[in-house]
């Protein structure tokens, strides 16, 4: 086993212990043995990680095993040579900006006791083709797989409460996607500009959708809008120009400005009796809307809402 060694020191107000940088075998680590673990942490030298790498679940330093609990900020910043990584069950926390612009980056195995990825930890990881999100993380931080274009399979754990801004901006090769129950909210522009999407089901959790949350999804076929939701946001699903029908369902309270703005293929839409109001130009420039059902809920047509449905 391999080793090269840094010195730090890190104090606390009831203790002091060391801390120390290591390589062991290729990687480099903060380890702190005083609490026996170890994180992983950002190459030295500017000598980066590539190929393909499995971090352990434990290192050995100074015969102290030390559990490798976490994935630190830019620890693969930038690692564009890069080709599959395999995160271990011990690991709890993949930080921000952790794999950003690995554009080599093909295959990442996420193990099953990682609670939170945060921003933009995957963003331009342009060759991942396909992630599962395990049942152990209940939060997507913003940006987290931005511009992942190539990025063609989803699945997203049943414990995520929330999916965060610009999560899978830019995704252009996701073809369909499934929402757990146990989303809250789906953040600002999480979808948005996934050209290539057709199907969307957003299953029947307490859910927001957020502004412009799937705008420009101009492949966008099919969205089944579970019957948890109680807003659609602002712009939502402004673009959607394949979008052929769709259905609020009673739940929904609020419908955004623009939410459905030039979806140009939407021929029929059900209000579900819960809206109060339909905002400005919820449905403008669908030009081939022909039959739309209002329920007596709705007390305000807001302007320009259906401008442009000739």
């Amino acid at each position: 086993m391999k080793k090269k060694i840094l010195f730090a020191l890190m104090l606390s107000v009831t203790a002091s212990a060391s801390a120390v940088e290591v390589e062991i075998d290729g990687l480099w680590y903060d380890v702190l043995t005083k609490g026996n673990i170890a994180k992983v942490i950002q190459y030295k030298n500017d000598i980066l990680y590539k190929g393909d790498i499995v971090i352990p679940e434990n290192v050995e330093f100074e015969g102290v095993i030390c559990n490798v609990i976490s994935i630190e900020k830019k620890a693969f910043y930038d690692c564009c040579y890069l080709k599959s990584v395999v995160i271990p069950n011990s690991v709890m926390e993949i930080g921000k900006d952790a794999f950003y612009r690995c554009y080599d980056l093909a295959s990442v195995t996420i193990g099953n006791s990682v609670t939170k990825i945060g921003n933009s930890a995957f963003e331009y990881c342009a060759d991942l083709t396909s992630v599962t999100i395990p049942n152990s993380v209940t939060s997507l931080g913003d940006d987290v797989f931005y511009r992942c274009s190539k990025l063609t399979s989803v699945t997203i754990g049943n414990s995520v409460t929330s999916i965060g801004h610009q999560a899978f901006y830019g995704c252009s090769g996701l073809t369909s996607v499934t929402i757990p129950n146990s989303v809250m909210e789906i953040g600002s522009s999480a979808f948005s500009e996934c050209s290539g999407l057709t199907s969307v089901t957003i299953s029947n959790g307490e859910t927001t959708i957020g502004d412009c949350a799937f705008i420009d999804c101009t492949s966008l076929i099919s969205v089944t809008i579970g019957n948890g939701v109680t807003v659609i946001g602002n712009s939502a699903f402004s673009g959607c120009s394949s979008l052929t029908s769709v259905t609020i369902p009673n739940s929904v309270l609020y419908l955004g400005e623009s939410a459905f703005t030039y979806c140009s293929s939407l021929t029929s839409v059900t209000i579900g009796n819960s809206v109060a109001s339909i905002n400005a130009r919820a449905f403008y420039g669908c030009n081939g809307l022909t039959s739309v059902t209002i329920p007596n809920s709705v007390k305000r047509i807001e302007s320009s809402t259906f401008h442009g449905c000739i």
